[in-house]
């Protein structure tokens, strides 16, 4: 939470850590303003990086802190290319994949986004149905970031 004290950021974290497993890293939404709060952000991610963890920048615009805490700590760090579903209609949708692709093949890699939505999921299976005919594959962001 931006202007709250990093204790109780620090301790919504690891309440976060405790509830769930199976997780890799952080994502970060799209919306600035926490990443743009370098006070705040520094030890959150700074916890993060300590803990083994990746962080995905999904700002339109990342910025360096993240990244460039990641190459001091050795830290796995990565950006989002394409937020999949926004807007969130099918033919939009259709179109990010196709872009997501381009850049998949010129890039050797790219990350999309959807968010929790029936026509992000509806589409996006649609188009895994012919993806062994589209020369990408599908893999877990984890496997860009080595973990």
């Amino acid at each position: 939470l931006i202007q709250a004290s990093e204790r109780e950021n620090q301790n919504k974290m690891n309440w976060l850590l405790g509830s769930t497993t199976g997780y890799v890293g952080f994502i970060a939404t799209p919306e600035p303003a926490f990443m743009q709060s370098h006070n705040d952000l520094r030890p959150i991610v700074g916890n993060i990086y300590n803990r083994g963890l990746a962080f995905i920048d999904s700002s339109e615009d990342p910025g360096t802190i993240p990244q460039t805490m990641a190459l001091g700590m050795k830290a796995p760090y990565g950006a989002v290319d394409i937020w999949i579903d926004r807007p969130a209609t099918q033919n939009d949708i259709k179109h990010a994949l196709r872009a997501l692709e381009v850049s998949a093949k010129e890039k050797g890699w790219a990350v999309g986004v959807i968010r929790p939505l029936p026509v992000s999921y509806e589409t996006v299976l649609n188009w895994l149905e012919n993806i062994d005919k589209k020369d990408v594959a599908l893999a877990p962001l984890s496997a860009l970031m080595g973990q």
